[in-house]
């Protein structure tokens, strides 16, 4: 049996046992990634040889959630003030950009 028959691994987030790796499959899986499990993975391989620990990090991007307040039609009357606002959220940060809606041009 060679050293990686030998080897035991370990998948760690933060020191909190993830997952156990079995022979022959040294990959740490996730089956529904959320933005929780975003951080850096510690792999660390034992041995009669020795040990060795190598980090992968783990970056999960998000699709930008929008808030537009006030939520309904607003109505103003000539020269009177009014404002909009637009929140978004997301991983990375999104960037907010306004523009008038032209009848019969898409979105």
């Amino acid at each position: 049996m060679d050293v990686n028959h030998l080897a035991h691994l370990k998948c760690l987030l933060m020191n909190i046992f993830i997952c156990k790796i079995l022979l022959h499959d040294y990959d740490c899986r996730f089956s529904q990634v959320t933005q929780s499990e975003a951080g850096q993975y510690i792999c660390h391989a034992d041995s009669k040889a020795g040990s060795t620990t190598a980090v992968a990090t783990l970056v999960v991007h998000s699709m930008p959630k929008i808030t537009v307040s006030p939520s309904t039609d607003v109505q103003v009357l000539v020269g009177q003030r009014v404002k909009l606002e637009c929140r978004a959220t997301g991983e990375p940060q999104p960037t907010v950009e306004w523009a008038k809606h032209r009848t019969g041009f898409a979105f």
